[in-house]
């Protein structure tokens, strides 16, 4: 008779400045593991399985999209997420920020922000095996639900880039007022929100005609936006639960996430967090929200259902991205 094994899932959080990744057991909520990773890691995510995770690794850092400035370009690190083993390292042309994997998680789509290119990654060679001219300053990605069309943010052409994951011609541009920051779209692929550098706040875009129509407006910050420096941005963070009910958007100049309800974007709930939050990320079965805060050094916990902080982590140096794994 098989014996079924219960699975626990493993949260993980790269610390930037640390050069890290903080390993967290969820359901206890303690810390269990931390990996080396070096350098600048900007971003860390998981394949489907849950067997590997992928690191895009920053070692220039450089803030401006320049194509020549490339003579210390970053790479993405693939490590083993049972062993915490790195597997291979692969330099990439430049400056790595927000990767997605494909819906076979075969490709990986690296944005490189100081070029104009997304570098579309074979991650079982792994090479380079594709640039695709996206934009100047690519930074966040967003796959379509059915796997079809990866959505690219880029902060100096603002603008999203919609390109076709199988011939990976560009099908089109929407175009933004300013930089394009974290976004997320409906899961039917009708509706888009993002998160703008020098809006307090997000907009929200109809994918049939590709406009913006309405800007919702976070809570007063208490001061002048003009205090912000680029490239720093008021807001980073923003994410929608997979059934298309909630929205969650970092008011990260304020220390606090709100969270709206889909479609009408009423605003149901104000959650103080740590310092400077930066990203959301959700539990496999949706019923937390984790809010890195990078400013603390922290990661705030989130009930889903009761729309309120239950606890703070304390991880590394700077965290930022993060993810999930059933093992």
């Amino acid at each position: 008779m098989s014996v079924s094994v219960q699975q626990r899932e493993i949260f993980y959080v790269e610390n930037s400045v640390g050069g890290d990744v903080t390993v967290v057991d969820i359901a206890s909520r303690q810390v269990i593991d931390t990996i080396q990773i070096g350098d600048h890691p900007d971003d860390v995510i998981s394949n489907r399985a849950g067997d590997r995770l992928y690191l895009s690794v920053i070692k220039g850092h450089h803030e401006e999209p320049n194509q020549d400035q490339v003579e210390d370009p970053g790479e993405v690190v693939c490590v083993d997420a049972h062993t915490h083993d790195i597997l291979w390292c692969l330099p990439v042309s430049g400056t790595p920020h927000h990767p997605t994997l494909s819906a076979d998680d075969r490709l990986l789509f690296q944005p490189i922000f100081n070029t104009n290119y997304l570098e579309v990654i074979d991650v079982d060679a792994p090479a380079t095996i594709k640039k695709i001219p996206v934009g100047r300053g690519s930074h966040g990605t967003r796959l379509t639900v059915d796997g079809k069309r990866l959505y690219v943010g880029c902060m100096f052409s603002d603008q999203i880039t919609v390109v076709d994951t199988e011939t990976f011609d560009i099908q089109k541009h929407i175009l933004f007022p300013e930089a394009v920051r974290p976004f997320s779209l409906t899961s039917d692929e009708k509706r888009l929100f993002a998160q703008l550098s020098k809006l307090h706040g997000f907009v929200e875009v109809d994918l049939t005609t590709d406009q913006i129509i309405r800007q919702i407006d976070l809570p007063d910050l208490g001061f002048d936006l003009g205090q912000l420096d680029w490239p720093h941005t008021v807001n980073h963070g923003l994410n929608i639960t997979s059934d298309d009910r909630l929205l969650f958007a970092a008011g990260s100049a304020a220390h606090y996430v709100c969270v709206y309800e889909l479609p009408d974007l009423k605003m149901v709930a104000q959650i103080p967090t740590g310092k400077e939050p930066n990203w959301v990320i959700f539990s496999k079965n949706e019923s937390l929200a984790f809010v890195s805060c990078r400013a603390s050094d922290e990661v705030s916990v989130i009930s889903v259902r009761d729309l309120n902080e239950i606890d703070r982590l304390k991880v590394g140096d700077y965290p930022q991205r993060m993810t999930t794994v059933l093992k």
